[in-house]
């Protein structure tokens, strides 16, 4: 890739050399805003896979940034919801998909563990 201009660099391959790149500076933690936005869903399961791999071998910490729930679920070790900037529920993915604290969790996580007769603490 170092041959290549940008211009010749896919949007995946771009984004994921951007993220690898701030790893060289071993910081102490990472912040990923929306990394895989606007990527196509073949390139973007790829890449979502190679940064869990990296992330793992580096043992950065990283917050994560998505409004992807299916890419927060798989990449997570601990889940934040938030709703207009306050913290709705946090913990596991596992946690938070089977005992949201409120509907809003669990709309926001899937329709599949909602139903109509439960009532949330909210």
């Amino acid at each position: 890739m170092e041959e290549r201009y940008p211009a010749e660099i896919s949007g995946g391959s771009s984004k994921e050399q951007r993220w690898q790149g701030a790893l060289i500076y071993d910081p102490k933690i990472l912040l990923l805003d929306k990394p895989l936005a606007n990527l196509i869903a073949k390139i973007r399961e790829r890449v979502r896979f190679e940064f869990k791999e990296v992330q793992r071998k580096t043992g950065v910490t990283t917050v994560y940034v998505t409004h992807d729930q299916a890419e927060a679920m798989v990449l997570s070790d601990k889940l934040i919801v938030m709703n207009q900037g306050a913290i709705m529920q946090e913990g596991s993915a596992f946690e938070t998909y089977n005992r949201p604290n409120n509907s809003f969790v669990a709309s926001f996580i899937g329709l599949s563990n909602t139903y109509p007769q439960y009532h949330y603490a909210d």
